[in-house]
């Protein structure tokens, strides 16, 4: 068979192929212009070339095969046709999903294309960084995208948009969510013009904020997006399930529901049943807290049916777990445990454990509400190594970095923003004081500007530096109080020495009690509504709907938050903040 008939066979597979491809960006394959390049070819380096760019086209159509083929085909009697043939082989494993040998070839290939296909070492090493990226190296990753970013400088260049997307990706997966931003909204900028790009940039973007629990954050970057260009259905149903799960987890019950029923409606109308599990979950959710079961229960079986019909590991976990919770509120124990069971099962099959969260919780709960004490203390041990579990440790340590990373630099901004008005205030009113004759009206109005702001700033400065004030009167009034050891008696018949707990944590139908000695939280069946009205009411204050704190292991207090002696931070609800001011105010006991 000739290299003429070897192509033309290529050409008839790949339009064969073609309607069943999904990526938005894939084009057909010039076969005709390539197969010319490489009849056309005069030298050595030529023919190569031609192998090359053709590589790179059959890399684009997925034909790992026939990249195979021609790898063999390159003459490698010097280091560029050797360097050819590597790349070609690298490029064939990596649409083989046979990363390890992909980043060999192409770590190897890149040295010598660097030097004489600068097109052909630009794709290399793209490759070579998706591969790292997939092979769950974000560090490796991101030394490859830099380096392409250094060898391109200030020159345009077509990988420039993907490459800052990859970025982003890269420094995201290894916790630095602000310079993960950052590449995104590049890549925004680079091509404002590209949907695929500007939407896909602005809902990574968002999943960082909801890994943040920002999700009014979230929710703002997801209105960016411009939804009439949305072209990719596919992308639509997305964009509406992940809206829906952040109004969700914000709360906004009615504007959740809105989103998630699109973006359920849509997935069965386009007839891809993985992607309706998500939003059945989350309707069924919605459904549970608003006490209309019946409802939550049709969600659950749509959920299943959905997941049944395409198989997908993560999703059969997600509807079996959200199964388990809810049966859980029903105190229907055997169904709870025979759902939790199997989401624990499908995660340890597709080696996805990191999924299963408080699944362990879920079933000590259950044979709690059975009365199996033993076995319900099996599973609390559990759930608390897995807690514990240094992959766990680490993901909960990477996201608490990242908030406070991106709290400090969103903070620096403003900061900017705000000396450089200050700057450019002050700048124009020395120049109109110049003419002051001419621009008196001008020069007053800045003034007022210029002064209103700074009043404005020094008003807030001066409320949080009120209730640090009030707070450190607090705990030296405290200091002088005769301890009495009060105590707290749970559900559960653990007593609780209030002299040591630190704040509780609202955590569905249970309340965690944090305590100075105990590295692990005491477990109740309680609500915080119930439990701060056997609290001191001098000491104890409910600062979130999700959170009770001892007032005395405050150290110091935000705006939107508190710092307890631990380092704890604890958020504030605008709701919630008098209830501070009011225990702040106590008589001084002499």
């Amino acid at each position: 068979m000739n290299l003429r008939t070897l192509i033309l066979v290529a050409s008839l597979l790949f339009l064969f192929l073609q309607p069943y491809a999904q990526h938005p960006e894939r084009k057909s394959i010039p076969f005709d212009s390539l197969h010319k390049a490489l009849t056309n070819a005069q030298t050595k380096k030529e023919q190569i070339d031609a192998y090359l760019t053709l590589g790179a086209a059959l890399s684009a159509g997925r034909m790992s095969d026939s990249l195979f083929f021609y790898a063999e085909k390159i003459d490698t009697t010097d280091l560029y046709g050797l360097a050819g043939r590597q790349y070609l082989k690298g490029l064939a494993h990596y649409r083989k999903m046979q990363f390890q040998e992909a980043t060999a070839e192409l770590e190897a290939a890149s040295k010598t294309l660097k030097l004489q296909n600068e097109k052909s070492y630009l794709q290399a090493m793209q490759t070579l960084g998706i591969a790292y990226s997939r092979m769950r190296e974000p560090e490796k990753a991101k030394l490859t995208f830099e380096t392409m970013l250094d060898f391109i400088g200030d020159k345009p260049a077509p990988f420039k948009r993907s490459i800052y997307g990859n970025l982003g990706m890269a420094y995201r997966d290894l916790g630095d969510y602000n310079k993960a931003m950052l590449y995104f909204e590049k890549c925004i900028e680079e091509r404002p013009d590209d949907v695929f790009s500007v939407v896909n940039s602005y809902m990574n973007m968002a999943t960082m904020f909801g890994r943040l629990e920002m999700y009014d954050e979230a929710i703002a970057t997801m209105m960016k997006i411009d939804t009439t260009k949305i072209k990719n259905m596919v992308v639509y149903v997305a964009y509406n399930n992940n809206l829906g799960e952040y109004h969700f987890r914000n709360e906004n019950y009615e504007w959740a529901k809105k989103y998630l029923k699109r973006g359920s409606d849509l997935a069965k109308e386009m007839k891809q049943p993985h992607l309706n599990v998500k939003p059945n979950i989350y309707l069924s959710k919605i459904y549970t807290a608003s006490g209309l079961f019946d409802l939550a229960e049709e969600r659950l079986a749509e959920g299943f049916k959905a997941s049944r019909k395409q198989p997908h590991p993560p999703a059969q976990i997600d509807i079996n777990l959200a199964a388990s919770e809810y049966y859980l509120t029903q105190e229907n124990t055997d169904s709870t445990i025979y759902y939790a069971n199997t989401a624990i099962r499908t995660a340890e099959l597709g080696k996805a454990k990191q999924q299963l969260k408080n699944v362990y919780q879920i079933l000590a709960q259950a044979y709690e509400q059975k009365g199996l004490i033993d076995e319900a203390n099996i599973f609390y041990k559990k759930h608390a190594s897995f807690t514990d579990s240094i992959e766990e440790v680490g993901r909960l340590k990477t996201i608490a970095t990242a908030r406070a990373r991106y709290e400090v630099a969103k903070k620096e901004v403003a900061l900017l923003k705000s000396n450089e008005q200050k700057s450019f205030f002050e700048g124009l009113s020395i120049k109109f004081g110049i003419a002051a004759l001419v621009l008196v009206i001008g020069c007053i109005f800045l003034y007022k500007l210029f002064f209103s702001e700074k009043k404005t700033s020094a008003l807030r400065e001066e409320e949080i530096e009120s209730l640090n004030k009030k707070l450190e009167k607090n705990n030296t009034i405290t200091e002088k109080i005769v301890e009495t050891t009060p105590r707290l008696l749970l559900k559960s018949k653990a007593v609780i020495d209030l002299s040591e707990l630190m704040y509780i944590k609202s955590d569905g139908p249970y309340l965690e009690f944090y305590l100075v000695s105990r590295a692990n939280p005491e477990v109740d069946r309680n609500t915080l509504k119930a439990v701060i009205e056997d609290l001191p009411k001098d000491q104890f204050v409910q600062v979130h709907r999700s959170y009770i704190v001892n007032i005395n292991f405050v150290r110091s207090i935000f705006a939107t938050k508190l710092m307890l002696t631990t380092g704890d931070d604890i958020n504030i609800s605008r709701s919630f903040k008098a209830n501070i001011e009011k225990v702040l105010i106590k008589p001084v006991i002499s």
